[in-house]
């Protein structure tokens, strides 16, 4: 079971993080392009700076789903350092459900977004603004994933009574290691 899940999870991870490169990849063309284009022959693309603002939200978007995959968020852990072992995997459960919940409500507020934004344009692109908001839908159900397969680690650790690795990330470092 958990060999199946934990390969799902690293083959999403891996299409999001060729996903938010190649979308940085686009938008450093099109920043450089303009750049080119206004400095060298004088006149600029009028639907450059949209577009790569678009592509930048939606590369931060992602990065920020791939980094909480990571555990490379800031967070506050003088308090799990001191409790008891058993209290501290509780305490991530918690905290894993607590992410799952504040998650959903983004997925459903950027859902709402996205829908009512649809009749709105961008001045000089002409794409719905819709577009520059369903990233907010995307990298939560990312997020979720994620966050699902924390839970599953610390569960699993509350369960055996056992250090496991911080999450899945952790565990495929471990095992490249080895």
């Amino acid at each position: 079971m958990y060999g199946v899940l934990e390969k799902v999870v690293r083959k999403i991870a891996k299409a999001a993080e060729v996903a938010a490169a190649i979308l940085l990849a686009v938008m450093c063309c099109l920043v450089f392009t303009n750049v080119v284009c206004r400095y060298l022959l004088h006149f600029s693309i009028p639907w450059s700076e949209e577009i790569s603002r678009f592509l930048q939200i939606w590369t931060v978007f992602i990065g920020t789903a791939l980094v909480y995959r990571e555990n490379g968020h800031m967070g506050l852990d003088i308090l799990v350092k001191v409790l008891p072992k058993q209290a501290a995997r509780l305490v991530a459960v918690i905290v894993d459900v607590l992410v799952i919940y504040l998650t959903i409500l983004i997925f459903q507020g950027g859902f709402q977004l996205t829908v009512s934004m649809h009749g709105w344009t961008a001045p000089a692109s002409g794409l719905s603004y819709s577009w520059k908001f369903c990233i907010v839908i995307f990298s939560m159900a990312l997020m979720l994933i994620f966050a699902f397969n924390n839970l599953f680690w610390h569960v699993a650790s509350l369960i055996k009574n056992e250090d496991l690795p911080v999450n899945s990330k952790a565990a495929e470092q471990e095992d490249e290691g080895k």
